[in-house]
């Protein structure tokens, strides 16, 4: 059975709401904004460093049963020890918000995250984008947004059909950004295979 949860990073804001879905962890800030904003949390995680002392003591009075503090100094980032609590936890989709706003390094950092566990289906998303590994298979992209963009992660075959710009069992290196900026012919459904290797698939709409 699938089972969705939302992580809610330290850079989520109001409009990264209407993309919630199934359960959600504050991380971090995150769980802040979650409490400051009514959004029920089954968890919050982190090593809260980035909020005040007063709105942590304010956080935890609410979620002490359900809290999950991290140290302050790791090997690994809040997002990443989230994600994999959020696996422990049984959870088998995950959604990422408030992970595109703020310092590039730390939006990076996320891409790497989708490559690390490309083996579960994992969603880094704003009102402007949507970000996820495609593994070898066949996939019918709908017409959600006004790009898509195609970047292999590992050295990838891929076609396209039905797009304005089709390609045909095409070897695509990760240093090659030829998969960049492709679009839908007449809100007709794109079709893409891959063939092999490991596939980053941007949507992308363009700025309101």
């Amino acid at each position: 059975m699938n089972k969705t949860v939302t992580l809610l990073l330290s850079l989520t804001k109001k409009e990264d709401i209407p993309f919630l879905q199934g359960d959600c962890i504050g991380v971090d800030r995150g769980a802040f904004f979650a409490l400051t904003h009514n959004i029920p949390l089954a968890f919050a995680v982190g090593d809260f460093d980035s909020i005040t002392q007063e709105e942590k003591s304010a956080l935890f009075d609410v979620y002490k049963n359900r809290w999950v503090e991290l140290p302050k100094e790791k090997d690994q980032s809040d997002a990443e020890a989230a994600i994999r609590f959020a696996i422990e936890q049984g959870y088998t989709s995950i959604i990422l918000l408030g992970g595109i706003h703020g310092r590039q390094d730390h939006f990076f950092s996320l891409l790497q995250l989708l490559h690390i566990f490309a083996d579960y289906p994992i969603q880094i998303m704003d009102s402007q984008h949507l970000i996820r590994v495609l593994e070898p298979g066949l996939y019918e992209l709908e017409k959600t947004h006004d790009y898509f963009s195609l970047f292999a992660i590992e050295e990838a075959m891929i076609s396209i059909d039905d797009a304005k710009y089709p390609l045909k069992a095409k070897k695509i290196e990760p240093n090659n950004p030829l998969g960049l900026s492709n679009t839908w012919i007449n809100h007709q459904s794109v079709r893409i295979h891959v063939q092999s290797g490991l596939v980053l698939l941007f949507l992308t709409k363009d700025e309101i």
